[in-house]
């Protein structure tokens, strides 16, 4: 199998792989990583910065470019995180009598791919299946994007992918770091009147394998279903909602990863 590997391909998708869990590298961290001169490194990090695989600092380090992100929005929805947060989602609005939501980051905006209606006859139309939302707008998406690194935010700034949709909609690019920046460090979002009036949603990240984000969840209702007295077990209600979910993506992917490697071996 090695025999039908294209060198300079498998050299360029190792040095990729050198970032996982990093920020940035120097060359020599890099041509150390992939055991490779720093010469050698150095033509291939050249050819996939023309690319925007990659991307060097004023430092002079490299860390992933924008391509990545482009890439990554067309991988097929994930249907295996709906499949698991569906019935966990189902019994969080059952208890809390809000509407559920679920969204995943796709085309740079947020779009919501499963939704269990509320109970209470006023139907809320800001997250049904299919819609798509720009990431600095509502809880969910609000809480993608905090997941993103501070570079990725503001490239997608830059490019004009965040909107303005009411009054309280966040724009500059200032105030969306720094509403990313108190979403990480919270673990959850209050969206208030920022897609539409009267309406309010608390949105939080899930995770899977190596921690990483593959969605997150929201519930949505009136503003006045908010109240200071109910937010805290709503806040709560949601995040045990998440943990879960995550907890569950987590063991299914390393169930997974077993069964890969005892195949394998037995192979």
């Amino acid at each position: 199998m090695a025999r039908q590997l294209v060198q300079s391909v498998d050299r360029a998708l190792r040095i990729l792989s050198a970032f996982v869990g990093e920020t940035s590298l120097s060359l020599n961290e890099i041509s150390q990583r992939v055991n490779l001169t720093p010469s050698t490194t150095h033509r291939l990090l050249h050819t996939l910065r023309e690319h925007r695989f990659i991307e060097q600092q004023s430092d002079n380090r490299y860390r992933l470019g924008v391509r990545l992100l482009i890439l990554s929005q067309h991988v097929p929805l994930g249907a295996e995180v709906r499949r698991v947060a569906l019935p966990e989602m189902r019994k969080l609005a059952d208890e809390v009598t809000l509407a559920a939501s679920l969204f995943i980051i796709h085309n740079f905006r947020a779009v919501c791919v499963e939704h269990v209606p509320s109970r209470n006859p006023i139907r809320i139309m800001v997250s049904e299946v299919g819609m798509s939302l720009p990431l600095n707008c509502g809880a969910a998406p609000r809480a993608l994007l905090s997941n993103l690194s501070d570079h990725e935010i503001t490239q997608l700034h830059k490019d004009e992918y965040f909107q303005r949709l009411t009054a309280h909609s966040v724009r500059r690019v200032s105030d969306i770091l720094q509403d990313a920046a108190e979403i990480r460090q919270k673990g959850y979002v209050m969206a208030v009147e920022d897609i539409l009036p009267d309406v309010a949603a608390i949105g939080v990240p899930i995770f899977g394998k190596s921690e990483a984000c593959c969605g997150a969840i929201s519930l949505i209702g009136t503003l006045s279903e908010f109240n200071n007295d109910r937010r805290d077990f709503l806040v709560a209600a949601v995040r045990d909602t998440a943990t879960r979910i995550s907890k569950r993506l987590v063991k299914r992917e390393f169930n997974q990863n077993d069964l890969e490697r005892l195949e394998h071996d037995a192979g």
